[in-house]
């Protein structure tokens, strides 16, 4: 615990301190401070005149002084991580770089159906307020967030300045330093292999923001192309989902395809963790508290939607997928994504439940879910009504009742999509390997699953295949840590990957037993 002196306020709070960032936070202010931007670590007299329970500490647009009790024990802590901190970190200069590219054409811009038409002019004013809370609470990773800050993210971010403060709140600049891995040693590890997601994404790269004159160029697809491949091959467990294009190619806009790769990273692994994965289990999740957000605010819309045999969820959850992305204008969408990379998801509640209002009339009016479809599609959308509404009328979500119903829907839909799973796959491989009986491939699955951790409920890597050994090769079980279990698997997926699905299991066992 400690004291941080700011503007001349003295705030109550804690800091927390790990091998990489120094941190402060109380109910209205949060920072995060990598010590590589740390100039230097001071100790001096706190206000009340105990030397040495004051620390300061000066980065290169600010200087944070804090009151701690046992100062010095701390101030020795803070200089002995300092001392051990790489020589080198993983942060590039365009991470840090505080220029955004801007890669929205003219045509664009003068188009009344993505942009207002004073947005030039909004822009120019943003910079002005931003250049002001900079210049007040430093700029950079270790920017200061306080009770304003979400505040001006709302009212929006000038595009000049869109994609730096992209990278700060989502906290892609933060991940970058912190991860072991690099963007374009990804790309060169794996630029001759091939997957089951790089197939699927290939697909989809002309469909994302084909309107667009940087989606319309070889550079545009090719960026997007490695910006996904390299994410794929980052975590295999999420691999490629639908949707995560449409996030990819608007990010582009103003990012560069590293700074994008690290944005989309955090998106996919703590903003939105369990949305972009092959049962798209949060997404589902959300879906179930969007309903009964729909319930409480909304009763007659949800009323007249359950009288119409219409799901919510064929409504929201292309839109909760897409963060809204070709649903609203791209106006809107940008600050809507302002939002999310700042706020979390719960925004997107707040979003879907403003589309319900405005649209109310139409929907009641209408008498089929069809009908009701069509007329959430064709509504043209004033970017300024859209967000007030979301945030002045859905302004204060019961975010406690949020948690507590999505922990409780959360089991179910797992053991739901689980059940589904086990039950479609096990028809398919009866249908593909008619020589083990049913009990023998239930039997088979069950194994398969039963060595793979939670977070990864698809594949099975060399230590996890090295735990299932005994049981399926149990003439070889005193070989696990030989080359036997190494050299097998390579047989089993034909040596193109690190891993083995269960239809290369299954294919394996089915060569070498039968």
């Amino acid at each position: 615990e400690c004291n941080f002196s700011y503007l001349n306020l003295n705030k109550k709070g804690k800091l927390r301190v790990t091998p990489l960032f120094f941190c402060y936070i109380d109910r209205e202010l949060k920072l995060v401070v990598p010590f590589h931007c740390i100039k230097s670590i001071e100790q001096e007299n706190s206000r009340l005149g105990i030397f040495g329970n004051g620390i300061r500490i000066c980065t290169d647009t600010a200087k944070l002084c804090f009151t701690i009790s046992k100062g010095t024990m701390i101030f020795n802590k803070l200089i002995e991580v300092k001392r051990h901190l790489p020589l080198t970190v993983n942060l590039s200069p365009s991470l840090e770089s505080k220029k955004s590219i801007v890669r929205l054409s003219p045509s664009i811009l003068s188009n009344k159906n993505y942009f207002s038409k004073d947005y030039k002019h909004q822009s120019k004013t943003l910079e002005e307020q931003w250049a002001l809370y900079f210049s007040q609470n430093g700029l950079g990773p270790a920017i200061i967030k306080n009770e304003y800050y979400r505040d001006l993210v709302r009212f929006g971010i000038p595009d000049s300045l869109r994609g730096y403060i992209w990278k700060i709140n989502s906290g892609a600049i933060y991940k970058a330093l912190a991860d072991s891995q690099n963007y374009y040693d990804i790309l060169e590890l794996y630029k001759s292999r091939t997957s089951q997601a790089t197939e699927d994404l290939e697909k989809d790269l002309h469909r994302s923001l084909p309107e667009h004159t940087f989606y319309q160029s070889s550079e545009g697809i090719n960026s997007l192309r490695n910006v996904l491949t390299a994410y794929s091959w980052r975590n295999t467990v999420v691999g490629y989902c639908q949707a995560m294009n449409f996030l990819c190619a608007i990010l582009l806009l103003f990012l560069d395809e590293e700074d994008c790769f690290w944005v989309l990273s955090a998106i996919c692994e703590d903003i939105a963790p369990e949305y972009y994965r092959p049962q798209m289990v949060g997404s589902l999740v959300d879906q179930k508290i969007f309903e009964f957000l729909l319930e409480r605010y909304l009763p007659e819309i949800h009323t007249h939607l359950i009288e119409c045999n219409m799901p919510v969820l064929l409504v929201t959850m292309p839109w909760f997928l897409s963060f809204y992305i070709g649903i609203i204008p791209l106006e809107a969408s940008l600050r809507v994504l302002d939002c999310v990379l700042t706020e979390g998801t719960n925004v997107l509640f707040q979003i879907g439940l403003s589309l319900f209002f405005l649209n109310k009339k139409k929907i009641l009016n209408e008498k089929t879910s069809d009908m009701i479809f069509l007329a959430l599609k064709e509504t043209k959308y004033d970017t300024r009504e859209l967000l007030t509404t979301a945030f002045n009328e859905f302004a204060n979500l019961p975010t406690d009742l949020i948690d507590e119903i999505r922990n409780s829907h959360k089991f179910n839909i797992i053991t739901n999509v689980k059940k589904e799973t086990k039950g479609k796959k096990l028809y398919e491989l009866q249908s593909n390997f008619p020589s083990f009986t049913a009990s023998q491939l239930e039997y088979l699955y069950e194994k398969f699953h039963s060595v793979i951790p939670p977070e990864d409920n698809t594949k099975l890597t060399l230590n996890t295949f090295k735990k299932l050994f005994p049981d399926i090769f149990p003439f070889w079980k005193h070989y696990v840590d030989t080359e036997i279990p190494v050299l097998l698997m390579r047989v089993l997926n034909g040596g193109q990957n690190d891993y083995l699905d269960i239809h290369q299991f299954i294919t394996g066992l089915n060569c070498f037993y039968m």
